[in-house]
């Protein structure tokens, strides 16, 4: 219960800034489960309540960016089946050395890593 807190909160800041940074093993969980989150949008439209629903409660803690994957991402995802994602490894956190990473959402208007 507590992991898919986490996961949920991850995924709401990422879908939010469109780029975060934790440690590389959470980057290589959150990716994976935010392409599965717009592959699970991709499946339907706003319209479709069970899309809209499994998007907003499963997956996002704030509502309110709903539209946003609905329309920025899906549109910028429209002819790539997988790869909406990538993550970055940077150096280790200096208070505990513990692996570090940075996750971004593909084709944002980030400047480049």
């Amino acid at each position: 219960e507590r992991r898919k807190h986490l996961y949920k909160n991850l995924i709401t800041a990422l879908v939010q800034h469109e780029r975060i940074e934790t440690t590389l093993t959470r980057c290589q969980d959150l990716a994976r489960v935010t392409e599965r989150m717009i592959d699970l949008a991709k499946q339907g439209d706003e319209e479709t309540v069970n899309s809209w629903l499994m998007v907003s409660g499963y997956f996002l803690v704030n509502k309110d960016l709903v539209p946003k994957v609905f329309a920025e991402l899906l549109p910028r995802y429209e002819g790539i089946t997988k790869g909406y994602t990538q993550v970055y490894r940077i150096p280790p956190r200096k208070t505990d050395s513990a692996q570090m990473g940075i996750v971004e959402l593909v084709g944002n208007d980030l400047p480049q890593l």
